[in-house]
């Protein structure tokens, strides 16, 4: 990683900034594993955000779940999914596997038959 790419993004905020240092500052980076890391810190400051929203006007707004809360769970989805992405080596410093789906939305099932 260069120079300029182990400097956390600007604005970074409290969460963000403790991803950061977990994985930027233990790491050298590539440049993919930099923009995903990028991103994770930027979702991580979305979410505290969004909590503080919901903290503040609670879960509930005119009797439906508030949008905040919504688009928090939504955060999370994507904050563990872009951290998957990253395969930050466990502490033997080994990377998780990288693992396809069981059976894909365009793979074959044995036994199929179309019926017309």
């Amino acid at each position: 990683m260069s120079e300029a790419s182990k400097r956390p993004p600007r604005g970074i905020g409290p969460a963000g900034r403790r991803w950061w240092d977990a994985v930027a500052g233990r790491f050298d980076l590539e440049a993919h594993e930099d923009a995903l890391l990028r991103r994770v810190v930027a979702v991580a400051d979305r979410i505290t955000a969004l909590e503080a929203i919901t903290s503040a006007e609670g879960l509930m707004l005119d009797g439906k779940v508030h949008p905040a809360a919504v688009e928090t769970r939504q955060c999370e989805a994507l904050l563990g999914k872009l951290a998957a992405q990253l395969r930050i080596p466990d502490e033997h410093g080994e990377r998780a596997q990288i693992r396809g789906g069981g059976r894909g939305y365009y793979s074959r099932r044995r036994g199929f038959q179309v019926v017309s």
